[in-house]
């Protein structure tokens, strides 16, 4: 096995799986130490990094993805919550933050998804940024509504705070396993 391959999936082939049998999913991140650096002019490389290192390296492609794919329901909760009364732009946030940070962890192979045999993040293939866009929105305006009713109800904000992480959380970590099952029906 190299030295830039963490053991964390399947011995075969330095820890990667075979081409081809993680449709629609980035393993390499997950199963690897090296991450990919861009010099500038049309220069490019990759670099060994621990796993802090790694994680600040991932953060910003899940913070970028979630943000930009989930646009819509960011800005539709924030022009409904203009005046500050409805309390729906604490959970969004937290919503938002818990989603890039379990994306990340999926990413860089901290965490197994359930149901899925592999570690590492969808890929940006187009079908799937297509069902990132609407699960994203869905799960935001979903979830959204969702922990603000639950803190609502509770009578304590903080109730839907930790609402919006479970929703987030949860929502992250089936999302490989939807994404793998849209890829190997377009396969």
């Amino acid at each position: 096995m190299s030295s830039d391959t963490r053991v964390r999936g399947p011995e075969r082939d330095g820890g990667l799986p075979p081409r081809g049998e993680a449709p629609g999913r980035k393993t390499r991140p997950a199963y690897t130490d090296r991450r990919q650096i861009w010099y500038g002019m049309g220069k490019r490389g990759s670099d060994e990094k621990g796993t802090v290192a790694q994680l600040l390296h991932d953060v910003p492609t899940l913070f970028a993805e979630v943000f930009v794919l989930g646009f819509p329901a960011i800005a539709y909760v924030y022009v409904a919550d203009f005046d500050g009364g409805a309390g729906l732009s604490g959970p969004t946030f937290v919503l938002w933050i818990t989603m890039t940070a379990v994306g990340t962890a999926i990413h860089a192979g901290l965490v197994r998804p359930p149901f899925t045999e592999f570690l590492g993040w969808v890929t940006l293939s187009p079908s799937l940024v297509v069902l990132r866009v609407v699960y994203y929105n869905l799960v935001l305006i979903g979830g959204v509504h969702a922990s603000a009713a639950i803190g609502s109800l509770a009578g304590d904000g903080t109730s839907g705070l930790v609402a919006a992480v479970a929703i987030g959380t949860f929502a992250m970590l089936v999302f490989p396993a939807l994404a793998d099952a849209v890829a190997r029906r377009r396969g």
